[in-house]
């Protein structure tokens, strides 16, 4: 257990409290967020786009080399 006396003397030493630790911690976790949101928004679904697009155009360019193109 955590003795409450000896807490207080140890936080009563340090110049920084818990609300400037976690004050930095939201700051890197708000930096973190928008750090993943722009990789998201600007790399990965882009390239998983013409990922998906150009795999479909594969897909059907080897049919239409199986099968023959369409006809009327």
């Amino acid at each position: 257990m955590i003795n409450p006396k000896a807490h207080a003397q140890y936080n009563a030493g340090n110049k920084k409290t818990m609300s400037d630790e976690g004050g930095r911690d939201m700051q890197v976790e708000k930096r973190r967020e928008l750090t993943a949101f722009l990789f998201l928004t600007f790399v990965l679904a882009p390239l998983l786009a013409v990922i998906i697009v150009a795999g479909y155009g594969f897909l059907v360019w080897m049919y239409q080399m199986i099968a023959g193109p369409p006809s009327v």
